[in-house]
């Protein structure tokens, strides 16, 4: 299941028939997938720093893509703006492959976009990528700094995926699953081809993943909130 599903919906809609800690027995994460920040050549910046400087000039001139509300394009330039405190006009998309294909053409100047759909335009000269929205640089673009790094040292905006079972499942089922999926991400080529989309591999116990679930959900709740965000 997604970081979405896992971590994020409970906040974004008033009723849910589900909740991931309740329903879900986390067995193992399976992979972390960045976004970058990008923003069309014509802009004038090349990193974070600029970055808040242009928007703190023209406040009310710069508007931001998503993918559609709730996504991770939409909520993490949210919480980029209460952590720095800027303005910027969200234009929310249905999908990422539209919001990028205005980005390109200039209609909006910036997104924060998932690593594989934002790259092929990168290497292509079309968006410019000025950071990294994971803790960690990304290995599909080695040059690009971090948020993080870049002057925001707290900024995580990490998609991710994990495996879960319903609650109540056997801990040694779990334990077993646990085992078989990590023992597969040591495998050469299920890490190349994870690497090669644009995935961080995943792995660890299943409390690690817990942890994560715990974690995310109640930061992703205090993002939401303090954006008004809900959808029905």
């Amino acid at each position: 299941m997604s970081s979405a599903a896992l971590a994020v919906n409970t906040s974004l809609y008033a009723v849910l028939p589900y909740h991931p800690l309740k329903n879900f027995t986390p067995v193992v994460l399976a992979a972390k997938l960045p976004s970058l920040v990008v923003v069309p050549p014509s802009l004038p910046v090349h990193n974070i720093k600029e970055l808040n400087e242009y928007l703190a000039m023209n406040p009310k001139n710069v508007s931001y893509a998503s993918a559609g509300n709730g996504t991770p394009s939409h909520l993490g330039v949210e919480m980029y703006k209460k952590t720095t405190g800027l303005n910027i006009t969200h234009v929310p998309y249905r999908g990422g492959a539209p919001a990028l294909t205005d980005l390109v053409a200039g209609r909006v100047q910036l997104m924060f976009a998932i690593l594989p759909e934002a790259m092929p335009f990168v290497k292509d000269g079309k968006l410019r990528a000025i950071a990294v929205t994971t803790p960690r640089r990304a290995a599909q673009a080695p040059e690009v700094p971090t948020i993080a790094e870049s002057g925001l040292p707290n900024y995580d905006l990490t998609a991710w995926y994990a495996f879960v079972v319903p609650a109540g499942t056997p801990p040694e089922a779990v334990s077993k699953l646990n085992a078989a999926i990590n023992s597969a991400f040591e495998d050469p080529d299920v890490r190349k081809n994870l690497v090669d989309a644009g995935f961080e591999v995943g792995g660890g116990t299943p409390e690690s993943l817990n942890q994560l679930m715990r974690s995310e959900l109640e930061k992703w709740d205090k993002v939401i909130k303090e954006a008004n965000v809900e959808l029905n």
